[in-house]
């Protein structure tokens, strides 16, 4: 990939150098000087291919860094994968090269199976991986380059040394169940070279229980030019509701916000309001015709006047009337106010918001997650902590869950976002939203965030990632797709797998069939064995020596319940 021209665009105008051997040592920009910090602690082993040809190969995504040099064990002369039809199906390869060459084109055949029939290869859609510049850490003068944006693959030249991650996605709603086979043509200036490939269409349906919601963290009233597309394309991951940053500012925008999801065909159970701050600043300058006295106080001194009290708790009724005249008739909302209160000594503020919020009669969540504040704010009314760390290991979800248990405060599990450790990576994400999700017992999984524009460059201690970014205004799309994202696609795909198996284990079960408890064994294996806590996690490019997790071993656990779920249909049906 010709890189330094890659990064100028990508970056936006940011002013540094790069060779062919890799990164600058450091980057400039908005006058601050950033130095390269390799996300890597270890390195390939050198190799010689011979006649410097093209390099296919497989490895996890987030292992394949700009100087990355592929093993002879992850070379591939055929790609295989398996789905179900109704789901996103995403492939994914890499190109090497030895020496200087340039990729024109990939293109995807059609599909056949043993009984000719036919998936369509202009259903797919090819894309690159971008290899971008990130902060390390927010705060820090450390950078990074990492793969993340998945973008539209028009050809690419590549340096001696580069690698080409392609990843291709599709859709095969209708597939007839069968092994299809057909060929993935690359063009490069001496020829074509196909990678042959293996398409399993397995003959199951997944799906959620009713019960379970998937919610992502994003603004809908700030998209101005193409909201419905944005609101779309986040249904399509999976999504059931939103968390409304900065809440919703009176009716217009109440009734905007469901426009956006109407059109765009989302429907929902439960949705969130997460004001922060906004809400109580509004009231106190609404009453008071100024803003907060003294913004840095626990809580604002304007809280202890009672036509506060009345405004906010007013402004309150008139969000639930609203959200109930144009919302969707079976869902819910719930208001959000400070965001981690007990991180940002906001503590008295948000036992003040809770108490008028559970006297108003409204649901409320609070990103709250220990103990000590689960049990003062439950005490003043937390109806659901939406927690991040109460799977991080087993004496910490015994101990929050029983609490919660007591004050009758439930959980929902803050997992898949855009976090340090989780950006331009598959697994993480797939991980958290996936097989442990379902192994919490949790209603509710929470992801942040989908889209944020924010220069991370300019600004200390700025937002740092996001799971998708805006394109330009030009672009059909709303959004370009991240690693990341689609380790969330993934991650709610395996809890399909995983729920489905589960239900057929109970009706098995019922007519004590024996196969139902052999499919039981393998899926309290799956989740007690080889579904990791969080706080004990080692990722792909953590150590390639101590991982236990990456992506190719979560494609082999959902091969493992998906053939247990043909054994059981197969008696059951």
């Amino acid at each position: 990939m010709n890189f330094s021209k890659e990064l100028t665009v990508f970056l936006l105008g940011i002013s540094f150098a790069v060779c062919a051997g890799g990164p600058a040592e450091s980057i400039v920009r908005s006058g601050k000087t950033f130095v390269y910090s390799p996300r890597y602690q270890y390195a390939d082993e050198p190799r010689s291919f011979a006649g410097g040809l093209p390099v296919f190969y497989r490895r996890n995504p987030e292992e394949c860094s700009i100087n990355s040099i592929p093993r002879a064990d992850e070379e591939i002369t055929e790609l295989r994968k398996f789905t179900v039809p109704g789901e996103n199906c995403n492939l994914y390869f890499m190109i090497h090269a030895p020496r200087k060459t340039e990729v024109k084109t990939i293109t995807f055949g059609n599909l056949k199976n043993e009984k000719g029939d036919v998936i369509d290869g202009k259903m797919w859609e090819v894309f690159f991986v971008e290899q971008g510049i990130r902060l390390r850490k927010p705060g820090t003068k450390a950078y990074e380059v990492i793969p993340e944006r998945i973008k539209e693959f028009n050809g690419t030249e590549l340096n001696a040394g580069d690698n080409l991650i392609v990843w291709i996605q599709g859709k095969p709603e209708s597939a007839v169940p069968g092994t299809y086979r057909g060929k993935i043509d690359v063009t490069f200036p001496d020829g074509v070279r196909s990678l042959p490939l293996e398409l399993k269409i397995l003959p199951i349906r997944v799906s959620l229980p009713e019960n379970i919601d998937y919610l992502m963290y994003a603004n809908i009233i700030a998209q101005k030019e193409k909201r419905v597309q944005f609101v779309r394309e986040i249904a399509d991951l999976g999504i059931t509701g939103i968390v409304h940053h900065m809440g919703l500012n009176g009716e217009r925008e109440v009734r905007e916000f469901w426009d956006a999801l109407n059109q765009a065909g989302m429907k929902t159970r439960i949705n969130v309001l997460d004001y922060g701050p906004v809400l109580i600043h509004r009231t106190i300058h609404e009453v008071t015709g100024r803003p907060p006295r003294n913004p840095n106080a626990a809580c604002y001194e304007e809280c202890e006047e009672p036509r506060v009290m009345a405004g906010f708790m007013n402004r309150l009724s008139d969000l639930d009337r609203w959200m109930k005249l144009y919302g969707q008739p079976a869902s819910v909302w719930h208001y959000q106010g400070w965001d981690e209160p007990y991180l940002t000594s906001k503590v008295k503020q948000a036992l003040w918001e809770t108490t008028l919020v559970r006297k108003a009669g409204i649901r409320n969540t609070a990103t709250v997650y220990d103990a000590r504040g689960i049990t003062e704010m439950g005490a003043y009314g937390l109806l659901t902590s939406i927690n991040g760390t109460s799977m991080n290991n087993p004496e910490r979800f015994r101990e929050l869950t029983a609490i919660g248990r007591m004050l009758r405060v439930g959980f929902w599990l803050l997992g898949a976002g855009a976090y340090e450790g989780t950006q331009g990576a598959v697994a993480p994400n797939r991980h958290y939203a996936g097989l442990l999700f379902f192994k919490s017992g949790f209603p509710v999984h929470v992801s942040w965030t989908y889209n944020w524009e924010m220069d991370e460059f300019g600004q200390t201690n700025a937002f740092v990632y996001a799971m998708a970014y805006k394109r330009p205004a030009a672009d059909k799309k709303a959004t370009w797709s991240t690693l990341q994202l689609e380790g969330l696609r993934e991650g709610i795909l395996d809890y399909k797998f995983a729920a489905t198996l589960r239900g057929l284990i109970a009706e098995g079960k019922k007519r004590k069939l024996k196969e139902a408890e052999e499919a039981e064994r393998v899926l309290n294996w799956i989740l007690e064995e080889q579904t990791g806590w969080s706080g004990t996690r080692k990722l792909a490019y953590d150590a390639i020596s101590f991982r236990t997790v990456d992506n190719e071993m979560l494609e082999n656990l959902r091969l493992l319940m998906a053939n247990e779920i043909m054994k059981l249909e197969k008696v059951i049906r």
